[in-house]
Parts: C-alpha cells; structure tokens; sequence
C-alpha cells in the first residue's frame, strides 16, 4: 500500500502546485519597499498564494465547519482575491500601533491581527529570511478560526456568537476581493515583537450577511472561473 500512498500524495501536491501557479497569473504585485522594510514579493505573492488556495479549498465544499464531521457547502461567487498596494499601507500604520490586546467584535472588521515575540539577539535583517514563514503560521492560524468552535450557521449568516471565527470570516468573504497587508517590529516593555495586519478591502463581514451564496461553483462569477474562484474585477 505505501506505494499507492505515495503516488496519491505525490498528485495531491502536484494539484496545489498546479493550482497556486495558475491563480498566481492573475495578480501582478509591484508594491514599493518603503523604507527599505523588508516586505518583499516573495512574502507578498505568498500571502495572495495561501489566501487564495484556502479560499479555493472552502469554495470546492471541502472545508471543515467548526468542531463537527459537516463541511461547509460550494460557493457560486467566492472571488479571487487580489492584491492591493494602498491596503497594504493602510495595514502597515495599523501593525506600527503595536497593539497585542485583539478582541473580535463584530463593530470593528476589516483587518486581521497577529503578534510574534522575538528572541533577545533577534536582529531587524533576520526578518529577510523568516518573515515568509512567520506569515504562512499567522495565515494557517487564522483560517483555523473555522474548525475550532461551533460551526457556522448552515445559511452562512454570523451572528454575534460568531465573533471568534472573526479571522476565518475575513478571509473567506466572498464578497471582498482585494487585500494587503503589513508588519512592524515592535518594542514594549524591554520585549520585542513582530506585529503582522492583513487588512481586507470592503464591503466587510456583517452580522446577518450571509458570507458567500452556496451552490455550483463559479456559476455567479461575471467573468473567468479559476479553480472554484471568480475573477470579477476589471484587470
């Protein structure tokens, strides 16, 4: 059996490959590196690469909902997202508050926050090397937001209860299509750390909004169907 085993997974991992490279076409990411910040296209085409596969994953119906063996449903219009350079900044002046006390609350929506402590020898070039990895944990980690408490609502509607899947909303709204994010390295209280926002484009999560409409895949996309997800804006 184990050759089997290693053949299916070898064609899974070719499938996502396949996957990131075609949505990756459909993105070009030319953001400056203001103040030399280190936030280079790699990180930035990483970000757009797992916010995308994931949303891809919930549109196919294969997503877990909540602590149960229900998976959430299809979805007809779950756009692409793409990258946006002045959601990006708006993300950095947010990551530069260095704020580590991040309360869900349905009245403030729009940005997702994450914080690293950082060794004491920690220097600021280290971040050229990790920050990508560091950023794939703090995406992965809010995108589980879905499969850790009670599931969402079969029609896909938030309701108050909902605020902790708050990060998992954000990232699976159909109906926002551009993000971009950012990061600071922060010092408080002789401790250093790395604050990371990822900051969505509107319309936002709403209590009572459903956060995507269930069905065949793509059949509400205006224009290209890519892997489950619907190119809608204008190039």
């Amino acid at each position: 059996m184990a050759p089997i085993t290693s053949v299916v997974i070898s064609l899974l991992l070719l499938e996502c490959t396949v996957i990131h490279s075609e949505v990756f076409r459909y993105s070009e990411i030319n953001c400056p590196n203001q103040n030399f910040d280190l936030f280079h296209e790699i990180t930035r085409a990483r970000i757009f690469h797992e916010h995308n596969y994931l949303r891809t994953v919930l549109a196919s119906g294969t997503q877990q909902n909540g602590r149960t063996s229900v998976r959430f449903p299809t979805a007809t219009n779950m756009s692409l997202l793409k990258y946006d350079c002045g959601l990006e900044e708006i993300a950095k002046n947010i990551s530069k508050l260095c704020r580590k006390d991040f309360n869900h609350n349905f009245n403030f929506v729009g940005s997702n926050n994450a914080t690293l402590d950082l060794p004491g020898t920690f220097i600021d070039w280290d971040l050229s090397h990790y920050v990508s990895d560091i950023v794939h944990e703090f995406i992965r980690e809010w995108w589980s937001a879905s499969v850790s408490g009670a599931p969402l609502a079969a029609d896909l509607t938030p309701t108050p209860a909902d605020g902790d899947m708050i990060p998992f909303l954000q990232m699976a709204n159909a109906a926002t299509t551009r993000l971009g994010c950012g990061y600071t390295v922060c010092l408080s209280s002789n401790q250093r750390f790395l604050s990371f926002v990822c900051q969505y484009g509107e319309p936002h999560i709403n209590v009572g909004v459903p956060i995507y409409k269930s069905g065949t895949p793509c059949s509400d996309c205006k224009k290209k169907c890519i892997f489950g997800l619907c190119e809608n804006e204008a190039d």
